[in-house]
């Protein structure tokens, strides 16, 4: 703090050679100057740190001593004098920081598994919480109720300021329904797919099918309408898990002659500070004149020294035109490129599923190679379907 106020007020090092040391240590102890920073350099002559205010008059009661330039605020406002703008700038950005120390500068979530820490961030916006908000008139308690009695996927949090960052943990509600989705009260589980019943897991309703039985997308595997006696009947949300052998297959196709888009070597750089998450556009023209191109975006989080991060985000959006140009393939590149596309393919359909056995089959004809892969897999072919009571 006194090494603030000593930059605020200015000062000056004061010299004096070693042989008038003596009489400029019994004046400073006499009129009893503020000093700091004393020591004596190898040819023994004595430095110290003075305010500026005090430095005008040791001067006239030691006169051998003299003062080296102006250090601190007093030196800054001399040296920009004339210039405005810049001093002006200075201090709104001052303010600007002084204000900021009251408001969300950033949001870091934990505990999530299902929903990403952006679904989160959104959802708490909604309540009015967010980068730019004034924590201080926040009442947390109320912002964590209301989350909760309206949120279904969110079973528990809490939101924890430390400093200007806000601490939210959860704990997602992995049993319940997601929001938005329908709450019937009655439901059929039917089949998404053809396929051999396995194994039937009930959580609600009542089983239609058993083990070995051979079924057909849409036939009826848990039933949500239950007879009571004789003419009666109870309606359930049914509920569970079918798991059935099932015959999926995937083809991909590349060809040997095709259009690849290639860069021209022409570019346009776009640039976007995003400060409280307000975009401030670098740019005027926002429309773009390649008929063709990629775009590659960067965002970078401006932080201090020692590492604070401010609320600042510098977007950079790269337009890089390019132009067709027709390739020909060998057949090696072909299916390198189709096993690519077969990878996802295969990722997509049978990340739920667990391969029992593969038939691959490789083709190329007709200018295409082409990948076809037979797979029985063991999948959960559980569908709801709910009733309409009404």
């Amino acid at each position: 703090m006194r090494a603030l106020l000593n930059t605020v007020q200015g000062w000056c090092e004061i010299r004096t050679e070693s042989e008038h040391a003596t009489d400029a240590l019994n004046q400073l102890k006499a009129a009893g100057f503020a000093h700091w920073r004393m020591r004596t350099d190898t040819e023994g002559t004595l430095r110290f740190r003075m305010l500026m205010k005090d430095t005008e008059q040791f001067l006239r009661l030691c006169p051998t001593a003299s003062a080296g330039r102006l250090h601190g605020l007093p030196a800054l406002l001399k040296k920009y004098r004339g210039r405005w703008g810049i001093l002006i700038g200075a201090v709104l950005f001052s303010l600007l920081i002084w204000l900021s120390c009251s408001v969300v500068w950033a949001i870091d979530v934990t505990g999530n598994e299902r929903l990403s820490e952006r679904e989160i961030i959104s959802m708490l916006e909604e309540y009015g919480f967010g980068i730019g908000s004034r924590f201080r008139e926040v009442d947390f308690d109320i912002l964590q109720n209301d989350f909760l009695l309206t949120t279904d996927e969110i079973a528990w949090i809490a939101v924890n300021m430390e400093g200007t960052v806000a601490h939210v943990q959860v704990r997602e509600n992995l049993g319940g329904r997601s929001r938005g989705e329908s709450t019937a009260d009655a439901a059929n589980v039917i089949a998404s797919e053809d396929g051999q019943i396995v194994e039937v897991r009930v959580i609600g309703g009542r089983a239609a099918v058993q083990r070995g039985d051979v079924v057909r997308a849409g036939d009826l595997l848990i039933s949500g309408v239950l007879a009571v006696r004789e003419d009666g009947m109870r309606f359930e949300y049914g509920k569970g898990e079918v798991f059935a052998q099932v015959l999926r297959e995937i083809c991909v196709e590349s060809p040997l002659i095709c259009e690849e888009y290639t860069p021209t070597g022409r570019e346009t750089v776009r640039k976007t500070v995003n400060f409280f998450a307000k975009d401030v556009k670098l740019f005027r023209n926002s429309s773009i004149e390649y008929a063709t191109y990629d775009t590659i975006i960067m965002e970078k989080q401006l932080s201090l020294p020692g590492g604070l991060d401010l609320p600042v985000w510098i977007t950079t959006e790269t337009v890089r035109e390019t132009a067709p140009t027709t390739i020909t393939r060998t057949e090696a590149e072909a299916f390198a490129d189709a096993a690519i596309l077969l990878k996802k393919e295969m990722d997509a359909l049978l990340a739920e599923a667990e391969i029992l056995s593969m038939e691959t089959e490789r083709v190329c004809e007709d200018g295409v190679c082409r990948i076809t892969v037979r797979a029985v897999c063991l999948a959960d072919i559980a569908q709801t379907r709910e009733i309409d009571l009404q």
